[in-house]
């Protein structure tokens, strides 16, 4: 049976929000950097990462512009003593959210070329498995309560 064009422009029509949907599913929000004193040559950088997909996202790297490198990393207490250990990926869950924030999983921001203040913006890139990226902006902020000590991490 064939069907009018008319028909037809209304089907794409109403499955297209459902493909673009899921280019959307992957979402940032708060995204910030710890302020440093301007001789520390090693930031913390932290966001929510929310995953509407049905299967896991994957984060291979991170890269921006203003840093020598960025790296993942985790921190783990071991006999005692907080350890930050680089990770290869970051794997968001399917349906889930996970945060990136002081004490846990964050970004090592090093080589900062310029002292960053409060108030001042980073542009970041996150490299997503196979191919895609997102270029992301985090505002500097003042810590609130203890900084830990990046200066001294171990792999």
């Amino acid at each position: 049976m064939m069907l009018p064009g008319k028909f037809m422009v209304s089907i794409s029509l109403f499955l297209s929000p459902v493909v673009l949907a899921d280019d959307h599913a992957f979402s940032i929000s708060d995204a910030w950097v710890r302020e440093a004193p301007p001789i520390q040559r090693i930031l913390a950088g932290y966001m929510q990462i929310r995953n509407d997909a049905d299967t896991p996202r994957k984060i291979t790297a991170v890269n921006s512009a203003i840093f020598g490198s960025v790296e993942i990393h985790k921190t783990v207490i071991k006999d005692g003593m907080a350890r930050m250990e680089a990770q290869h990926a970051l794997v968001i869950p399917a349906m889930g959210t996970t945060v990136l924030e002081p004490g846990g999983v964050h970004l090592m921001l090093i080589d900062p070329q310029k002292p960053l203040q409060a108030g001042d913006k980073v542009t970041l890139e996150l490299q997503i498995a196979p191919d895609e990226t997102q270029t992301i902006i985090a505002e500097v902020r003042r810590s609130e309560g203890v900084e830990p000590d990046h200066s001294h991490h171990h792999h």
